[in-house]
């Protein structure tokens, strides 16, 4: 199915407009509302640090289109980090190798005693690194009722989806209304609120899965009981 662009490249922030010039394909495809389907591609799990199945990662890319025209962009990663023994083993892993991902790791630590115990056990976490809806795009109940079903179609099983919203708003400066608009839709779709404490204060966002929620320890800001990768 040929699928074309609403907007400009230019129009485009730099992550949906790197993956439009690169021309990857995505081959699959879900109907997540009326009218609205994700188009998708999904890497392989990996481990982050060279044979170290401490964590896990695997990434996601979906272009959600209507009437064959992309209308906005969707960028996660999904982590798999039941085996990591403390918070300092999952910090360690995380700093590896991206300075994003040790920032995602450090909002985190900072609001769990164990991300492995109190999180990971229960299933993946969900991090939306990035998304972007085309400025004006219909009726924002449309978006809104599509953004779950993007994400079970990334883990059915996800303990937590995360997202921090500096990093979207910052990433669509050029179109501001649209990234008010999108981060709006995230905030009410997935009924996300700020980590508690400086993690929050950073931008960082979270939600439960629907499914299981009760079975996760809430987040605090307490001090943790090893602070080494937290400054």
């Amino acid at each position: 199915m040929h699928v074309s662009n609403p907007c400009s490249l230019e129009a485009m922030p730099s992550f949906a407009r790197s993956e439009a010039k690169s021309r990857r394909k995505h081959p699959h495809a879900a109907n997540v509302a009326d009218g609205i389907d994700v188009h998708f591609r999904h890497s392989a799990r990996h481990c982050i640090w060279p044979n170290d199945r401490t964590v896990i990662r695997s990434r996601f890319f979906g272009w959600l289109v209507s009437e064959s025209s992309r209308i906005g962009a969707i960028e996660a990663n999904l982590y798999d980090a039941k085996k990591a023994r403390d918070n300092d083993d999952f910090c360690d892993v995380m700093d590896c190798e991206e300075a994003y991902e040790y920032e995602l790791g450090a909002a985190l630590c900072r609001s769990w005693d164990n991300v492995s115990w109190d999180l990971a056990l229960r299933g993946p976490i969900l991090w939306i690194r990035h998304a972007w809806v085309v400025e004006g795009f219909g009726p924002h109940h449309l978006l809104q009722s599509a953004l779950r079903p993007v994400a079970h179609q990334i883990s059915r099983r996800y303990s937590i989806i995360v997202m921090n919203g500096h990093v979207i708003s910052a990433a669509n400066s050029n179109i501001s209304q649209a990234a008010a608009g999108t981060l709006s839709d995230f905030v009410r779709a997935f009924q996300l609120e700020p980590l508690p404490g400086q993690a929050g204060e950073e931008g960082w966002l979270w939600a439960p899965n629907s499914k299981g929620w009760s079975l996760l320890t809430p987040p605090d800001d307490r001090p943790r009981r090893s602070r080494k990768h937290l400054f």
